[in-house]
């Protein structure tokens, strides 16, 4: 069976999710009831509405439209499952680390971003500096779900790299290096738009999807005021991380 189609078709889910289509959790709970019985029966019912929901719920808050979407997925994704192992499916589908991210301040978890992507910045310049390599990251302008602070655990970080040098193949090494490094030190997957050297990135932000504001990182404070300067000849709003404090998070 197309389940993603049995369910649009017989629920015609896009409309029955949009925020002003549910206005309370009473009404998303006889939604989401009302599918879950059409698709499952009694399969794995009490530990969906045991675990799985509430679960949900504690990371989506009143957002139904984000929540009810990832419950289809998890819904559909159930008929892979045998009838004696769906349970332990809804169970285990939403883990522990999901839901403490989720919980946890978002301002912290941009700070603690930020602070990572900073100390890399200086161990990869230390580190290429030895090497005599022409090239280093001199910041990040971070833009989308986490620049609008409305991301979750399986967001991508939209990231544009802002760096130094002329040896185009120094450049192009030295960004795979960072972005290698990168990934193995915070947890959001970074997706990488463009990178632009410092003198073009007005000219570059005038490009962001969405007109996204955007947060920008830098441990240099000579380069946090030129990216600051690119930001508004561009229009973007913005906000910035150099010395990462908690000062720094709360404005």
């Amino acid at each position: 069976m197309d389940t993603k189609s049995e369910l649009s078709r017989n629920f015609q889910l896009e409309e029955i999710f949009d925020s002003a289509k549910i206005g309370s959790e009473e009404d998303f709970d006889k939604v989401i009831g009302s599918v879950f019985n059409k698709i499952h029966k009694e399969n794995g019912k009490g530990e969906f509405f045991g675990t799985t929901l509430p679960f949900t719920k504690r990371i989506y808050g009143d957002n139904w439209r984000k929540a009810g979407h990832r419950l289809l997925g998890i819904i559909e994704k159930g008929l892979q499952h045998k009838p004696d192992q769906i349970g332990k499916y809804f169970e285990e589908v939403i883990g522990e680390d999901e839901l403490e991210y989720a919980e946890k301040p978002k301002k912290e978890i941009l700070q603690g971003i930020a602070r990572d992507i900073n100390d890399l910045i200086l161990y990869v310049r230390a580190k290429r500096l030895l090497e005599g390599k022409d090239f280093e990251v001199k910041g990040l302008i971070i833009y989308g779900s986490y620049a609008k602070n409305n991301f979750n655990f399986s967001s991508d970080l939209d990231i544009i790299t802002v760096c130094s040098g002329k040896n185009k193949g120094e450049l192009d090494s030295g960004r795979r290096e960072f972005f290698r490094e990168l990934s193995k030190k915070i947890h959001p997957d970074p997706d990488v738009w463009t990178s632009v050297l410092v003198e073009n990135l007005s000219e570059e932000l005038q490009y962001i999807p969405g007109n996204s504001p955007v947060v920008i990182v830098t441990p240099y404070p000579d380069v946090r005021q030129k990216m600051e300067e690119s930001a508004n000849a561009a229009g973007i709003v913005y906000r910035s991380f150099s010395q990462v404090s908690k000062e720094e998070v709360e404005k």
